[in-house]
């Protein structure tokens, strides 16, 4: 090993001291004075401001996301630890499940109406059109399941995330809106978000796809996506896990290392971890324009005009596409679901975190009762030790006879009773379960205990649903910027003919669908885009026993803008009780029609009934005497 001399260079006169510098040997060989790396380009640049937004989006909601395994875990009925000793009772009385298995179903029972108006009048039978296409879109495409599941995530967690994009794939290949729920903790917004249009200006949604699926859709990247590197940690983990130890390259300091990566380098599966980033872009570009009389005027206009849309392969730093916003709302595709709202945050409040430490203690009452019904079905024994009495004998059987020693004792020590503070305490923490949740035993459906007034009941009812109806107004709310949303996506692309069946209408005849075949032109104009609705009806003719095509109708043009207006209605039972027995009211005193009435009442197969009876009121009219004097 070559020897290292040390000689002086100078002295420090800030200090006082001699600084010294290193003298090469002749056989050693000058090493550069720092480390020369490539010259980062655009996309590097880039990739590293999303891995930094990505990082402080996760350590700002650090806290709140490391609860929200265990509020799952709360509702799943693990709510004791692991530690506790197993002689021990742990009995899990689930209040918890028991609030949100009331509360989701009285907010989706009844499916909500969306009604989408002109706001034009030219506009009036374009409206009507999109109505009838978005109430067969929300069966179609299983939206009441849809809504549960994102319900569940407000309720449980903190907020639950809808996702809606056009998916190229559904109906064959024709392409329809898709509604997806996120989970939350794969879904990255920046701090002092209020909601995804409000303060919000970029989200990172992280998610996992095969190289395969990727390879299909981004077929100019192919070289990037087979090089790319596998990432197969749990999504929703935190990467702040002290306990192991992680290896992390200098120049990637910003990003945490994969911990599924074994010894020999060798990862579990193919899939690639995937970041869609959505964000508002204010980049400006200069063009140039040629006016009326000819002349070059220079305009400043944004690069990104309705924001900017990017596809990563964050483990190995490569972009799959970098393209703008697909949709011309310029809306970033996300809805937010929200059970408690909180002022000022993103995230709100759930069913679960109010209500743990009133379950935990309800489950230590639980516990202490069930310990003391094991000592009182097998109590201690004080047996002497020359009782000649083999204490493996003493099974506490039922008629059990004890052989013993004449002066000696075998005594049978009975558990003390239950503290009746106890059952107190319970009824008090039951009390204080139906305050911070807000449902109580009338709207589960219970008869309120020492109350039997007909009036009072129903004045506790209407209390009762005092909590729902806020959580149905935030639904309402998360409902109106979804249908928005659902109909701009319409409008952008259905352009290919499509057909939806109808039934229960006026201008209907017999009991069989009619078919409407339509499709939205849409229409380049210097002030924008356009819209403008064909539609084409098919209606079923008796006569000929066939389906007749009426002829093409084809709507002026339109800008696309509609007012929605969403209503939803609570399923409490007693409500509608309330409902059909007011309607039953305004119908025998003509305030409504049948139709109305069948309406209120969900009747089934309303449209057959009505159907028949207007044939039966037809052929009255039509067999009818003329009246006396005509001819």
């Amino acid at each position: 090993m070559p020897s290292v001399a040390y000689t002086p260079s100078g002295v420090d006169t800030d200090q006082g001291s001699t600084s010294y510098s290193r003298v090469l040997t002749p056989n050693e060989q000058p090493r550069p004075s720092k480390v020369v790396r490539p010259e980062s380009t655009e996309d590097d640049r880039l990739i590293h401001t999303i891995r930094r937004m990505y990082q402080d989006a996760k350590r700002d909601r650090r806290e709140r996301e490391s609860k929200w395994s265990t509020y799952w875990d709360y509702y799943n009925g693990k709510q004791w630890p692991m530690q506790q000793a197993t002689i021990r009772a742990r009995p899990s009385c689930n209040i918890i499940r028991s609030v949100i298995a009331t509360i989701i179903p009285i907010m989706t029972d009844t499916s909500p109406s969306f009604g989408v108006l002109a706001r034009d009048p030219t506009d009036f039978q374009f409206a009507e059109l999109m109505t009838d296409v978005l109430r067969v879109w929300w069966s179609r495409r299983a939206m009441n399941h849809v809504m549960v599941e994102g319900l569940m995530d407000a309720t449980v967690t903190d907020v639950g995330i809808l996702k809606v994009t056009w998916d190229e794939e559904l109906d064959d290949g024709l392409g329809d809106v898709s509604v997806t729920v996120c989970d939350p903790r794969n879904v990255y917004v920046p701090a002092g978000a209020s909601d995804f249009d409000r303060n919000c200006p970029w989200v990172i949604h992280e998610f996992f796809m095969s190289r395969g699926k990727l390879l299909l859709k981004f077929q100019d990247q192919e070289e990037a996506i087979r090089k790319a590197d596998t990432y197969t940690k749990p999504l929703g983990i935190s990467d702040g896990d002290t306990d192991r130890i992680h290896v992390i390259s200098p120049v990637d300091r910003d990003i945490p290392a994969p911990d599924n990566v074994s010894p020999a380098g060798k990862v579990e599966s193919d899939d690639l971890r995937v970041w869609e980033v959505w964000m508002d872009d204010d980049t400006v570009i200069t063009e140039e324009q040629i006016n009326e009389d000819e002349t070059k005027v220079k305009i400043i206009k944004k690069k990104y005009p309705h924001g900017r849309f990017i596809t990563v392969l964050p483990d190995s730093r490569s972009i799959l596409q970098d393209v703008a916003n697909p949709y011309k709302d310029g809306e970033k595709p996300f809805i937010r679901l929200i059970d408690c709202l909180v002022p000022r945050s993103f995230y709100g409040d759930g069913e679960v975190s109010p209500l743990m430490e009133s379950q935990k203690m309800i489950n230590k009452i639980f516990s202490v009762i069930m310990d003391w019904a094991n000592l009182m079905a097998n109590p201690c024994w004080i047996v002497d030790a020359d009782s000649g009495v083999d204490p493996d004998m003493l099974t506490s059987q039922v008629g059990q006879i004890i052989v013993k020693k004449p002066n000696t004792n075998v005594i049978r020590q009975d558990a003390p009773p239950v503290p009746p503070q106890l059952f107190e305490l319970y009824h008090t923490l039951m009390q204080l379960v139906d305050q911070q949740s807000g449902v109580h035993d009338v709207t589960q459906g219970r008869k309120p205990t020492g109350i039997t007034a007909a009036a009072a009941i129903e004045t506790l009812q209407e209390a009762a649903q005092t909590r729902v109806r806020l959580k149905e107004r935030n639904l309402l709310v998360s409902l109106t910027k979804l249908g928005r949303m659902v109909i701009s996506r319409m409008l952008q692309y259905y352009t290919e003919p499509r057909v939806i069946s109808l039934t229960g209408r006026d201008d209907m005849a017999g009991t069989w669908p009619t078919y409407i075949r339509f499709l939205v032109e849409n229409i380049e104009t210097n002030d924008g885009s356009m819209y403008r609705p064909n539609t084409q009806v098919v209606n079923y003719d008796q006569g000929t026993n066939q389906y007749i095509e009426q002829p093409a109708v084809q709507g002026a043009p339109s800008i696309g803008e509609f007012e929605l207006d969403v209503t939803t209605g609570t399923s409490l039972p007693f409500i509608k009780q309330q409902r059909s027995d007011q309607a039953i009211r305004l119908w025998e005193n003509k305030g409504i029609d049948q139709e109305a009435l069948l309406d209120v009442l969900e009747f089934p197969d309303k449209d057959e009934i009505l159907n028949r009876m207007k044939q039966q009121a037809q052929a009255e009219s039509q067999a009818a005497p003329p009246p006396q004097g005509a001819m």
